[in-house]
């Protein structure tokens, strides 16, 4: 996914640069944005999970994981719909709220996941 984001940033940057109005160029890079930083915060959720004590729930890491792809591609697919000519799909923004509430959800998850395993740890050393 961040090798994705870098892929459809620098597209973006290059072969839509005059294609796309300014507000519509916005969104598509919010997109690339948004692709690229949750991806990593994805990426180190998955490290630290696999490298610690700390046991991160599967909900957590699913509910960023699509969280992020529907945000992200919603995003993308209003920013090129006039390109595309198809108008039809703007009506896409009523979903990307539900791709921003998955991610918050996976980040709140793992928040949890780590405070959770913290408490264990302390009540186990007493």
């Amino acid at each position: 996914m961040l090798g994705l984001s870098v892929v459809l940033g620098a597209f973006g940057s290059h072969g839509l640069k005059g294609l796309l109005t300014p507000n519509m160029l916005d969104v598509y890079h919010t997109a690339c944005q948004y692709l690229s930083i949750h991806s990593l915060g994805l990426f180190l959720i998955l490290i630290l999970n696999i490298t610690t004590k700390f046991k991160i729930s599967k909900a957590s890491i699913y509910s960023l994981l699509f969280g992020v792809l529907i945000f992200s591609s919603t995003l993308i697919l209003i920013s090129i719909s006039e390109l595309l000519n198809m108008l039809w799909m703007k009506k896409l923004g009523m979903i990307t709220p539900i791709g921003g509430v998955l991610m918050v959800l996976g980040y709140l998850l793992a928040s949890l996941n780590v405070l959770k395993s913290i408490r264990s740890q302390t009540w186990q050393n007493n």
